[in-house]
């Protein structure tokens, strides 16, 4: 089954970076785990996948707002 690119879901990760271990420059390790998931759906031209680095103040203005849309809705 071929699909046309107009038909694949297009994705974005927001990764910040690990709370965990400050001396490395790591991942978060949930945004690791959802990065590999996604890749390999993206590896399978079943979405295209875009990853995009936050820092810790604007996930947190991220995360709020989206929890502010569905509670609304």
């Amino acid at each position: 089954m071929e699909a046309n690119n107009s038909q694949i879901p297009s994705v974005a990760l927001f990764v910040t970076r690990s709370e965990i271990d400050f001396s490395h420059r790591s991942a978060n390790p949930i945004c690791q785990r959802w990065f590999m998931v996604l890749y390999l759906k993206s590896e399978a031209k079943e979405l295209a996948l875009t990853v995009k680095y936050i820092s810790k103040f604007y996930f947190c203005l991220f995360v709020r707002f989206i929890f502010r849309s569905i509670l609304l809705i």
